[in-house]
């Protein structure tokens, strides 16, 4: 079964009693950080992840070897960096715990990722086509309007959604509410401003709609574990 491994995404693949090789283009330079664990560590991963222990290895092992892929974002790129940081080192002046919750992070997010994407999964038999690109649309409107997002009720009056099924479909379907979905991208993309050098913690914390430059600081530190400032350059 032919895998292809594509530039700027992350790769989750669950391997079974089987043996793989791999094929690069002749020229072609590659740079590829592979983790691997038992299915019963996965296991403990995901259970740390979402607080289940009936969601692990199995629940994605759909063959011999089934893969997911995900578009990595600005955080776990920022990460990649550190670790391409850590490598430089001689092996011997390597911090290895560091290097560990670099890893432990990537995990966290993929692993994050796939369970949100496997609930939505099976929430979406229950949905019409017509729900699904309301909450597609839903969820555009809010990206377009990080800095000053409408409320659930605008929000459910522009795609014609009653607000109380908007607000319980959109936590089914994205696997978090819609407050956390703005919180979570606002700091997001925050973090890519940050990290350009163009701009200082207030003008991102604006930027994205904040108007307390210490919440966001605070909501920034407790969500990628490093405060703003740190990013700039």
């Amino acid at each position: 079964m032919p895998v292809e491994l594509r530039p700027g995404y992350s790769s989750l693949g669950f391997l079974g009693e089987a043996s793989s090789q791999s094929e690069y283009s002749s020229g072609e330079e590659v740079q590829l950080y592979s983790v691997w664990v038992s299915p019963y560590t996965f296991d403990g991963f995901c259970e740390a992840v979402c607080g289940k222990s009936n969601i692990g290895f199995r629940s994605f092992q759909k063959d011999t070897y089934s893969c997911c892929g995900f578009k990595s974002d600005a955080r776990e790129e920022s990460i990649i960096n550190k670790l391409d940081m850590c490598f430089i080192k001689e092996a011997n002046q390597i911090n290895r715990l560091l290097l560990e919750s670099y890893v432990l992070e990537l995990l966290s997010i993929n692993i994050e990722r796939l369970i949100c994407m496997e609930s939505g999964r099976e929430y979406e038999s229950q949905l019409s086509r017509a729900d699904m690109d309301s909450l597609t649309y839903a969820r555009e409107i809010l990206l377009n309007r990080l800095e000053s997002p409408p409320t659930l009720f605008e929000l459910s009056r522009i795609i014609h959604m009653n607000d109380c099924k908007l607000k319980r479909s959109f936590k089914q379907y994205f696997g978090k509410t819609v407050y956390e979905f703005i919180r979570e991208q606002r700091l997001e993309k925050a973090f890519a401003l940050l990290e350009q050098g163009k701009h200082n913690v207030s003008e991102s914390a604006f930027a994205v709609g904040y108007t307390n430059v210490s919440h966001f600081s605070e909501a920034f530190q407790k969500r990628f574990g490093i405060p703003p400032r740190v990013l700039i350059r």
